[in-house]
């Protein structure tokens, strides 16, 4: 996946925006070029752990043959520091040369009254899409059994097309109507290509459709409301393209949804509360965008959603408590955004997260010792908020945590010494506040850290823990403060 670097050169730890599907990397200033060698793939685990599956679904197997079941995702024990390569058509032997067809033209398409084969369809495809410059195109055009078509799976007679699966094959130009005819067709899998134009509403037609995967072309225009008449559908990522517009309401009423993955588009408007109707919703993505209004309490309905990702937008208001009713949740990201009101003492009974990420917003009040709870949790990113109060020493219990990120906040008091006992900590920054503390001596225990920041505004005091490990990233010369 291609990752869009976020860093700024104000000498603040920052966190890098996610492009595509990782959407929960993360890397601080020096890793995204300023500083090599800091630990780039900080990855939110649930983000990298199934997401992979949830494309893989979209991509619907391996395209041959018989179609295998759309995947479930499960559980893994620890986040994946790269994004697995997507289900892909299993290879084919090298592709001999195709004769080039005639520039596309409208002959090449199939009359609007004709009956078509799905031969015919995969014709118009094949000329639609430039296919004699695709990366392979073994069969196509041929006159060889369907199944034997690259990409390509179909039904036990072989006949009827189940599966087209042509993930990054180098498709250019624009999707044909003409796949609204693969009445059959369970699995739609074209992720990274150059395909443009816009999203046919006749993909709507296909009724069997289980998963639809678009992302990462250069698809504009609006997302059809129609394929809310995709009643089969489980898998709906067309993230990544220049898609425009609202989200369509009638989405909600996709009954067997699991996967809803729309980030890095242009889509603008409020997220639509029809949308906590989705009883069987895993993930929904929406991150970076142009989304503006309130989180819908009507989310927090949606009792097995395990990624809810909304950073990036222009989201404003509280966030809602009922969001605290999300118990499979393992991620909750809601970054840059203009979220307002104190944090929800409530997202403390979340016990399956495992980032909680609140960064850049205009977020006020004290942060709860009842996020102490959250004994699994890996990341917290609470910096460049308003947040008042001191740090609750509870923080000192997430057994796990990795990145503490409480920096560019108007925090007060003594550093808690119980953070000492973070063992696991990578990322520690609680500078740009209001301390007036000690550097706790527990802070030698810190053996993991790659990078430590307490300056800015603080006033900090006494002497440099005896037995400090080396912090690859540091401002301690800059503290003036001696060894002890």
């Amino acid at each position: 996946m291609i990752w869009r670097s976020a860093s700024e050169d104000d000498g603040k730890t920052r966190l890098c925006k996610p492009v595509a599907m990782d959407l929960g990397r993360r890397t601080v200033d020096g890793a995204c070029g300023a500083a090599d060698g800091l630990p780039a793939t900080v990855h939110a685990a649930a983000l990298s752990l199934i997401l992979v599956l949830a494309l893989a679904a979209a991509a619907c197997g391996d395209a041959t043959g018989a179609p295998d079941p759309t995947p479930t995702p499960e559980p893994m024990p620890t986040p994946s520091p790269t994004l697995a390569p997507e289900t892909t058509a299993t290879p084919s032997p090298t592709p001999t040369a195709t004769p080039a067809p005639s520039p596309v033209t409208e002959s090449a398409r199939i009359p609007v009254d004709a009956p078509a084969t799905d031969r015919d369809v995969l014709v118009a495809f094949y000329h639609a899409t430039d296919g004699p410059n695709w990366i392979n195109n073994t069969n196509w055009l041929s006159e060889s059994p369907l199944f034997t078509w690259h990409g390509i799976s179909t039904d036990d007679d072989g006949g009827r097309v189940t599966e087209l699966v042509l993930n990054d094959n180098q498709l250019r130009g624009m999707l044909p109507a003409e796949l609204g005819r693969l009445s059959q067709l369970v699995g739609l899998g074209l992720r990274e290509n150059q395909l443009s134009g816009e999203i046919p509403p006749e993909l709507a037609n296909l009724s069997r459709l289980e998963s639809l995967g678009l992302g990462t072309n250069q698809l504009v225009g609006a997302i059809p409301p129609e394929l809310a008449r995709l009643g089969n559908l489980q898998t709906l990522a067309l993230d990544d393209n220049q898609l425009t517009g609202s989200i369509p309401p009638e989405l909600g009423s996709l009954a067997k949804l699991k996967y809803l993955v729309l980030n890095d588009n242009q889509l603008t408007g409020s997220i639509p509360p029809e949308l906590g109707s989705l009883a069987d919703l895993e993930f929904l993505v929406l991150n970076d965008n142009r989304l503006t209004g309130s989180i819908p309490r009507e989310l927090g309905g949606l009792s097995g959603l395990q990624l809810l990702v909304l950073e990036s937008n222009r989201l404003s208001g509280n966030i809602p408590p009922e969001l605290s009713n999300l118990s499979s949740l393992t991620v909750l990201g809601l970054d840059e955004n203009e979220l307002t009101g104190t944090i929800p003492p409530e997202l403390g009974r979340l016990y399956n997260l495992v980032e909680l990420s609140l960064s850049r917003n205009q977020l006020t009040g004290s942060i709860p010792s009842e996020l102490g709870d959250l004994r699994g949790l890996l990341r917290l990113h609470l910096n460049a908020n308003e947040l008042t109060g001191e740090i609750p020493p509870e923080l000192g219990g997430f057994i796990w945590l990795e990145h503490l990120l409480l920096q560019e906040n108007q925090l007060t008091g003594a550093i808690p010494p119980e953070l000492g006992r973070l063992v696991h900590l990578l990322l520690f920054d609680l500078s740009a506040n209001e301390l007036v503390s000690e550097i706790p001596a527990a802070f030698s225990d810190l053996s993991k850290l790659t990078l430590l920041f307490l300056g800015g505004s603080n006033q900090l005091t006494g002497c440099l823990p005896k037995g400090m490990p080396p912090i690859r990233f540091n401002d301690l010369d800059e503290l003036g403060l001696r060894d002890c």
